[in-house]
C-alpha cells in the first residue's frame, strides 16, 4: 500500500495468542519498515478459554452446561468473528 501511494490511517494487528513468533518478528520489522505505528489489539478472552471453559447458551437443551465452543470449521467460524473481526470493529466504533 505504502509503495502505491495509498493514504494510511491505522494499521491494525489483532493477536490471538496463537500466531506463530515469526509473526511478532514479522510485525515488528514491518513496523519499522514502514515508519508507521502498527496498533497491537488483543481479545478478551483467549482461544483455549472459548474453546474448553466458556459456557455458550446453547439451542440444544441436550448440550446445556456443556462447556467450550466446538471446533471451528467452515460454516462455524466462531474463532475468526470472536478473536478477530468483533474486536477490530469495536475498536473503530470507538474511534467515531
Amino acid at each position: 500500500m505504502r509503495e502505491e501511494g495509498w493514504p494510511m490511517d491505522i494499521l491494525l494487528f489483532v493477536d490471538t495468542g496463537l500466531e506463530f513468533p515469526q509473526m511478532y518478528e514479522h510485525i515488528d520489522k514491518l513496523e519499522q519498515y514502514l515508519q508507521f505505528p502498527i496498533m497491537r489489539l488483543k481479545p478478551p478472552h483467549t482461544f483455549e478459554y472459548l474453546f474448553y471453559e466458556y459456557a455458550p447458551p446453547r439451542k440444544n437443551p441436550a448440550l446445556e452446561g456443556l462447556p467450550g465452543l466446538s471446533w471451528p470449521g467452515p460454516q462455524c467460524r466462531w474463532c475468526t468473528a470472536r478473536l478477530k473481526t468483533l474486536i477490530i470493529d469495536r475498536y473503530l466504533r470507538e474511534l467515531k
